[in-house]
């Protein structure tokens, strides 16, 4: 068997003049964990969407109840209608602030537009959490282009804020 002398052979799998850095696997982490991110912030801007439209019909449906209630009011209180047809009226408005009347539309309206706010703070954390790790991604790749540590350092302190941000919002906790 001969033995070959000369240049070495090259691997077929490996590009040559490539840098084998980490920085490149540490991009690709960072990409997936804003596509993640991206789906979750969808998700939770529809749920906001719905809320906020939820909030709107139950406002509508409260000042119309309020509507009705304040014209049966005034419209049994007027002079020279009928006593029955008076106290016909007056029971309905006290009816209304009842059961499910104003009151309880009120309370409604509350609880919706509370879930409403809390889904828009969620989203906005995920907003802020999306921004980070795309300023991450950016760092770390102008980290590898000016072979900088410190900018590659930096670029990560900013990706583990995205993903502190992403899992509070994802949680719940809102900070803004």
């Amino acid at each position: 068997m001969r033995r070959r002398t000369g240049p070495p052979v090259k691997q077929p799998d490996v590009i040559e003049g490539a840098p084998h850095k980490p920085g490149a696997l540490m991009i690709c982490v960072m990409a997936l964990g804003l596509l993640l991110v991206h789906f979750a912030l969808g998700h939770v801007q529809q749920g906001a969407m719905a809320a906020t439209i939820a909030t709107t019909d139950a406002r509508v449906a409260y000042e119309a109840q309020r509507l009705r209630q304040s014209v049966l009011f005034a419209h049994a209180n007027m002079p020279g209608l009928d006593r029955d047809v008076r106290a016909a009226e007056l029971g309905e408005a006290a009816a209304m602030g009842q059961g499910k009347g104003v009151g309880a539309l009120h309370a409604d309206l509350e609880h919706i537009r509370e879930g409403a706010e809390d889904l828009n703070a969620r989203a906005h954390g995920l907003e802020l959490a999306e921004a980070a790790l795309q300023l991450a991604i950016l760092l770390v790749a102008a980290s590898m282009a000016a072979s900088s540590r410190w900018v590659m350092r930096i670029g990560m302190a900013v990706a583990a804020l995205g993903v502190v941000l992403a899992v509070l919002s994802a949680l719940g906790v809102t900070l803004f």
